[in-house]
């Protein structure tokens, strides 16, 4: 047997290797093709029972082409089923999306109740009811402190006008006493004691007549009863006169009061001659109190050098007094404070004339501004347009305003950009709401932008728009890089800086100019009424 199974295998190469192999096979037979070997029973030595059964080429290509087919009816359902999902979860995720970035911005920039009703999964439905729960706190707090403002703009609405009136009745009796203390002081027939004590009577009287005329001043300044009066004025007769009348004053306390002009004769200018008159009584009162020995000098400069073109006339008061260091050079123009408490002491006075001086100065288009070291005096220089313009607003330190106050704007009838879009990428919640007041009177539409995929969308589906805020410091941070998708995105419109510093440099960058909160109003319209001009032009 050993023989002949031998021979066999000899006889047919390869199925001894396929036999042993214990499975299901395929062998090639040289004369009858493919031949398929199958263990169908055991043995009782074990040993597999083989069938070997001749299959043709057709029958494998049917097989393989069953199951091709199988696989295909079984794979195409599931990948249908796996993009309709897929579908879904991305429609979900788009819906959720949207209604969260409208939910935020309406409780930003309207302070709105917004309930973010999502059902599941379980952990989207609890981050919707924190976020709403949020929104409701947020709207609430809002509203507080809208009412809480509104009460106390109206409490100092009703200071003001007490101050106006208590100021207004004590000058009445106030104006005979200085009156009458004048006469005795300069009567003969009291002897010189009794005139000594006059004279005390009507300096006393004078100080407390400045006092409450700065009062009433301060009240109408707070309650924005006042707009300048304008006429042509003669300046340097202006300055002539405002010497004249301080000069008995200088006198008494033997100090020298001199003006100086850089030429004979000074323009016509057109601005508030009793408000002027006023800033520079108050400069020249504020010098003679400070000013012990030696002189004041009032002196006016013209100056139509490109840098100075909007403000060309520079009018200056410089004393030799004590002088004033330079961290305290900001404060004194604060109301009711002193370069320090011991100034108080030793000089008096309430400390609101330069506070006054400098709300009178931007009310007539102008700016003032100080240059003093300590012991060497001080100067107070005071620039003003030829002409004033309502429009034009000088770059200077803004008079103090009350904390979340919305910028004032002009009072001219209001420019309607109806359809029109500015995009502001910033995060600041005050910046946004500034901002936020001043566009919508304007029917401008304010895009809100805080990362990158805010402001990818915000430039793909507004191409439009008019201006491009960007608030520096998330432009430097980690969350966006707004630059570089503007410049990804080839978008031509103008680009405005926001920053906290009005020195920022941003020469060889693409921003037109920088914008420093509180914001100015007529800055922002020159910038869209120039962006409007340039797209009518192109």
């Amino acid at each position: 047997t050993e023989q002949a199974s031998s021979n066999a295998f000899d006889d047919y190469a390869g199925l001894e290797q396929l036999l042993t192999q214990n499975r299901i096979g395929l062998w090639q037979d040289p004369d009858k093709g493919q031949i398929i070997w199958i263990p169908m029973f055991r043995s009782a030595d074990g040993e597999p029972l083989w069938v070997g059964r001749v299959v043709g080429q057709s029958a494998f290509a049917d097989l393989l082409q069953n199951l091709l087919i199988r696989g295909l009816l079984i794979s195409i359902p599931v990948l249908i089923g796996i993009l309709f999902v897929a579908r879904r979860v991305t429609r979900s995720i788009d819906s959720i999306g949207n209604s969260l970035g409208q939910g935020v911005q309406r409780i930003v920039s309207e302070n709105s109740e917004v309930n973010f009703n999502w059902k599941r999964p379980i952990e989207l439905k609890e981050v919707g009811e924190n976020l709403s729960r949020l929104s409701v706190a947020h709207a609430r707090n809002q509203r507080n402190l809208v009412s809480h403002t509104q009460e106390l703009e109206e409490s100092n609405r009703f200071k003001s006008e007490f101050l106006a009136n208590v100021s207004h009745e004590l000058k009445t009796p106030l104006n005979s006493i200085l009156v009458l203390s004048k006469l005795l002081k300069d009567s003969e027939e009291l002897d010189s004691q009794k005139r000594e004590q006059a004279a005390v009577i009507n300096a006393a009287g004078r100080d407390l007549y400045r006092l409450i005329e700065n009062i009433l001043e301060l009240s109408l300044l707070e309650r924005m009863e006042q707009s300048p009066s304008l006429e042509e004025t003669d300046l340097k007769q202006l300055i002539l006169d405002t010497v004249e009348l301080m000069r008995p004053q200088y006198q008494e306390k033997s100090l020298v009061l001199e003006t100086r002009f850089d030429s004979a004769s000074l323009p016509m200018i057109v601005t508030d001659n009793n408000k002027l008159k006023q800033i520079l009584r108050n400069l020249l009162a504020n010098a003679l109190k400070f000013t012990e020995h030696g002189s004041v000098t009032i002196s006016v400069n013209i100056d139509y050098s490109e840098v100075s073109h909007s403000l060309p006339v520079h009018i200056s008061v410089m004393d030799t007094g004590m002088g004033i260091p330079a961290e305290e050079q900001q404060r004194i123009f604060e109301a009711f404070l002193h370069a320090d408490g011991s100034i108080r002491r030793r000089f008096g006075g309430t400390g609101l004339g330069l506070n006054i001086s400098q709300r009178l100065t931007h009310m007539i288009g102008g700016k003032i501004s100080l240059d003093s070291k300590p012991g060497e005096g001080a100067c107070f220089t005071i620039s003003l347009p030829l002409e004033y313009n309502p429009l034009i607003t000088p770059d200077e330190e803004k008079i103090p305003a009350r904390e979340n106050q919305a910028p004032a704007v002009a009072t001219e009838k209001m420019p309607d950009y109806q359809g029109k879009h500015v995009l502001i990428i910033d995060d600041d919640v005050d910046h946004l709401l500034q901002l936020s007041r001043i566009l919508s009177q304007w029917n401008i539409e304010a895009i809100i932008a805080s990362d990158d995929e805010e402001i990818r969308e915000a430039l793909v589906e507004n191409p439009d728009c008019l201006l491009t805020l960007i608030n520096l410091d998330l432009c430097d941070s980690s969350k966006c890089d707004s630059i570089h998708l503007i410049e990804e995105q080839s978008y031509q419109c103008t680009l405005v800086a926001i920053s906290e510093e009005e020195q920022t440099d941003v020469s060889g960058k693409r921003f037109e100019c920088v914008l420093t909160p509180p914001f100015d109003a007529v800055k922002l319209k020159e910038l869209i009424d120039h962006q409007l001009q340039t797209m009518k032009t192109d």
